[in-house]
């Protein structure tokens, strides 16, 4: 006998929706829950985490960045911030970076 909790579930259904997304709609996603392209002034990375200059770190959608695989938010204050992505970082970083331009 398995038992499982509404917790298993939503955490299936965010796998689900994780593979579910190519590429470009994670990239956009993210820049989306960043507070869009206007919020964004600078994205760099470092070995697992975006490294982010913005004009409002509040705009950030920290539940919403979770959702779609970050594994952390960090705002060090009102127009900085980090999101731990793991090591594909450098990957989401020049996706998001080709979509700004």
């Amino acid at each position: 006998m398995v038992f499982r909790c509404q917790k298993d579930d939503e955490v299936l259904e965010d796998m689900n929706q994780k593979l579910s997304l190519t590429e470009q709609e994670l990239y956009e996603h993210y820049i989306e829950y960043l507070g869009g392209a206007d919020n964004i002034v600078k994205v760099d990375n470092c070995a697992t985490r975006l490294r982010l200059d913005v004009v409002d770190s509040s705009m950030i959608n920290e539940v919403a960045l979770k959702k779609i695989g970050a594994k952390g938010v960090m705002k060090l204050n009102r127009t900085t911030a980090q999101v731990i992505v793991g090591t594909k970082v450098e990957f989401v970083a020049d996706g998001i970076k080709a979509l700004l331009k």
